[in-house]
């Protein structure tokens, strides 16, 4: 007989499984087959919209991004920026798996790149040039005597050694003899002398007239490869990028020595001993080409001028090897858009000038030494017991004019940056009585030297007032008695880089007597190009 306590091991295990029913509330019947598929379609073709939609509302959001419109983008959330504000002299890498993700158009260029322009060139020319196209064409044409290096330190180009002597007011230059023209001539101390002479001379009618009032005459020194400027008030210390001028072929502009205005009015071949030449001069197109003779793997350059509308639109498609931008906040979201660049921020646009008038005792201002210790202490500079003094011997509000615009947003906005900057004068108790002027009264000021202080917008050609001598950024330098303007706002923009261009050197000093002070064309020689076909990426050699 069994027992039926024990357990059968030979009894399946679901034997033991109880069944367990639903409970389906009184009232109502369970689900058919078809009403289960009807439901589970049903779902399905919900998550289907909701995917659509999702899709529909990305692709919308990235056709915004890519708007070739250059609007500010001001209404995009700040929080939601890539970080991109560390992206000076970065690797591409750091923005695209891979850097040399180039389109075709940009490889098949090989050793020729091109460079967009926001402007038009007018004339290549060292003494006129003001646009950033102009500034890079003369670099690549003309040589100076001196380079500012990224550091603010003067370099030698032209000049193989210098030296001031404070005593006598004479600073020596000795030239490199190892730089030449096409004709094969080298330069030599009389395209120095004439080339200081027409920045000098009364006719000169340029971006940097006045600025070498301080020079009383350029002359030979005991050979013909050194050069003598003597100053009429000596300096404590030189500013060296009085010399960082491009030279001229003394023989090829001669009949210019006294009517140099003629320079800008008159179609005249340039003429440098730099390492390129035109080949192209048009209103829409400039290409030059390497000299013979000399070394560097870019065999041409061509500077395109290009709208604004279409830059973006060209970087997408590799078009462009290099172009400036404004570093916008639509830039900085779009550079994970641009495979293949690199990206070099920099505060190179100086949007306005805090001027003092070059003229003494008409107002709050008694000496020139008061006028030097306002604008450094405006500037953030660490101030003497002497300059403090001066400041504290100022008895009355300083009249700070402003330019009123033409509407009432403008004039609010600059009395702003005037207040704002005035912050650096009140903990060495100088007050200022700000003043509104349109422009016809700024520039008759301007003119006579009647005030005491202007804000002054940048101009468009960068032609300051005569004798203007600017005050720089290096707080621990000695600058001359006779400083009378600050740039004191700049705009910031990037240098965008197609990352096929390898060794590309950004100086930010390069264009010190302007209001471009960044260029690429400092070491050309250097740049090397990414070769695709290479094992290992190697560069063309």
């Amino acid at each position: 007989m069994k027992n039926n306590n024990v357990t059968n091991n030979n009894t399946p295990a679901e034997a033991h499984i109880r069944e367990v029913k639903p409970v389906i509330p009184e009232g109502t019947q369970p689900l058919s087959r078809l009403q289960h598929i009807i439901n589970g379609v049903a779902i399905i073709v919900v998550l289907l919209i909701l995917t659509i939609s999702a899709f529909a509302v990305i692709s919308w959001m990235n056709r915004e991004e890519t708007k070739t419109s250059e609007s500010t983008g001001d209404s995009i959330n700040q929080d939601s920026l890539p970080e991109t504000e560390g992206l000076s002299d970065i690797n591409p890498d750091s923005l695209t798996g891979d850097p040399y993700q180039v389109l075709p158009q940009s490889l098949a260029r090989g050793n020729n790149i091109i460079v967009g322009l926001d402007d038009a060139v007018e004339i290549v020319n060292p003494l006129y040039a003001s646009s950033d196209g102009e500034q890079d064409l003369v670099s690549l044409i003309f040589e100076t005597l001196l380079v500012i290096d990224d550091s603010g330190r003067p370099q030698g180009h032209l000049a193989a050694k210098w030296d001031y002597s404070q005593e006598i007011g004479v600073l020596t230059f000795t030239l490199d003899q190892g730089h030449f023209f096409r004709d094969g001539r080298s330069v030599q101390a009389a395209d120095v002398i004439f080339t200081y002479n027409c920045l000098r001379d009364d006719s000169y009618n340029g971006p940097y007239k006045g600025r070498f009032a301080n020079i009383s005459s350029v002359m030979q020194g005991d050979t013909e490869n050194t050069v003598l400027f003597e100053f009429k008030d000596p300096p404590v210390s030189i500013d060296y990028s009085l010399f960082t001028i491009g030279i001229l072929k003394s023989d090829h502009y001669e009949q210019y020595a006294n009517r140099v205005y003629a320079m800008f009015d008159e179609a005249i071949s340039p003429e440098g001993s730099g390492s390129f030449e035109i080949s192209q001069f048009d209103d829409e197109t400039i290409e030059i080409k390497l000299r013979k003779g000399y070394a560097g793997n870019m065999v041409s350059i061509i500077f395109k001028r290009i709208d604004a509308a279409d830059k973006y639109t060209m970087l997408l498609q590799g078009q462009l090897d290099i172009v400036r931008n404004v570093w916008d906040t639509r830039l900085k979201i779009r550079t994970k858009n641009l495979k293949g660049y690199s990206f070099y921020p920099l505060e190179s646009k100086i949007e306005s000038f805090v001027m003092t008038s070059s003229s003494i005792d008409h107002d709050s201002f008694t000496s020139q030494e008061q006028q030097t210790a306002v604008l450094l202490a405006l500037a953030g500079h660490d101030l003497s017991q002497q300059h403090i003094q001066t400041l504290n011997n100022l008895d009355k509000p300083i009249t700070w004019y402003y330019f009123q615009g033409v509407d009432d947003q403008t004039e609010e906005a600059n009395r702003n940056e005037v207040l704002a900057l005035s912050e650096g004068l009140q903990e060495y108790g100088v007050s200022i009585a700000p003043e509104p002027a349109d422009w016809p009264k700024l520039a008759a000021m301007l003119d006579s030297g009647e005030y005491d202080l202007i804000l002054m917008p940048a101009p468009a050609n960068n032609r300051l007032p005569g004798n203007t001598v600017l005050l720089g950024s290096e707080p621990d330098a000695e600058y001359p008695a006779n400083i009378n303007a600050w740039p004191c706002r700049y705009s910031s923009e990037a240098i965008i880089a197609s990352a096929r261009l390898q060794y590309l050197t950004i100086n930010r000093n390069q264009f010190p007597l302007t209001a471009s002070t960044a260029g690429w064309t400092g070491r050309p020689e250097n740049i090397r190009f990414y070769d695709p076909n290479k094992t290992g990426g190697d560069v063309d050699e």
